[in-house]
């Protein structure tokens, strides 16, 4: 059995519990590109680090990447060499359209959104999130990518292959 901590502020558990950001982060500077890499999908993802980060909820990922200094109020990038999720480019989703900022504002829309969707979205607020679109709820969200617009076949490959969770008590690492 091991022994409960009984000091969760110890250095220790704060590595810990970064340890998910810190190697997006190592990723990130061994390709050489930097932060560029978080934000645009790369030729092994269908959507970036930083927007499956905010669709999961994986708070402390998230807390690392917009303290390297990431525009929030942008969308997701493409590379030269990868296009990203084709099955979003077919059905025109949303995920390609809105930003960083809208997404999270997005998932923390529900009648009871959990607690790291709400400090997912005060985050990206406190780094300069803004928008004057009428954003929706998570669920219409989460519909929208698994059926794509006019209920086509379309989805977003995220769903498709259940790397994104649209329970907000389940977490999935991204």
């Amino acid at each position: 059995m091991v022994p409960s901590c009984t000091k969760c502020s110890s250095p220790t558990v704060k590595l810990l519990k970064k340890l998910p950001a810190i190697l997006i982060f190592l990723h990130s500077l061994s390709t050489r590109a930097g932060i560029s890499d978080l934000v645009s999908a790369q030729s092994w993802q269908y959507h970036s680090s930083f927007m499956v980060n905010i669709l999961n909820g994986n708070v402390s990922a998230v807390e690392f990447i917009v303290q390297l200094g990431v525009d929030v109020n942008q969308p997701e990038g493409k590379q030269e060499y990868s296009d990203g999720c084709d099955m979003c480019q077919e059905s025109r989703s949303k995920l390609l359209e809105y930003t960083f900022w809208e997404v999270a504002c997005t998932m923390a829309n529900s009648k009871l959104p959990s607690p790291r969707r709400q400090k997912i979205r005060d985050l990206l607020r406190k780094h300069g999130g803004l928008s004057s679109r009428n954003l929706g709820t998570k669920r219409k969200f989460m519909r929208h990518l698994r059926t794509g617009y006019d209920h086509e076949d379309c989805r977003c490959r995220l769903v498709e292959g259940w790397l994104i969770r649209d329970s907000d008590d389940e977490h999935v690492s991204g």
